[in-house]
């Protein structure tokens, strides 16, 4: 039986943005993402959710001599919502016209993400 390739999990949120935590332990922290994981469907935030590695000496170059290495967990992206103005907002897609047509004659359009109560354009 072939192995299925596993589903890319979708979402508008982005390296660099600003979110806020909606759920689980560190509920109502904010931070910036510092890694999307879309396979597993989890982001690492910047301060968020750390835990312990315990590392045996000579094992690493970065930590020859060993110890406990505090690092960023990841969180599911389903527990983060993005930060607009200080308030955590949906986020959703406009078509903007670009000004460009295209060798058809057509105008070519450019997806940018907005905020959904303000509709205010993010990028």
């Amino acid at each position: 039986m072939a192995q299925q390739k596993p589903t890319k999990i979708k979402t508008k949120l982005r390296k660099g943005d600003s979110v806020k935590i909606i759920a689980g332990t560190d509920k109502g922290k904010s931070g910036k993402i510092l890694l999307i994981n879309r396979t597993k469907g989890r982001v690492i935030v910047e301060g968020i959710n750390y835990i312990s590695r315990h590392v045996k000496s000579g094992k690493s170059r970065k930590n020859p001599q060993g110890g406990i290495i505090r690092q960023e967990g990841s969180v599911d992206v389903s527990n983060v919502m993005f930060l607009h103005d200080g308030k955590p907002v949906r986020l959703g897609y406009k078509l903007e016209d670009s000004g460009k047509t295209n060798k058809h004659g057509k105008t070519v359009f450019v997806k940018k993400r907005v905020a959904r109560p303000s509709g205010a354009i993010i990028d």
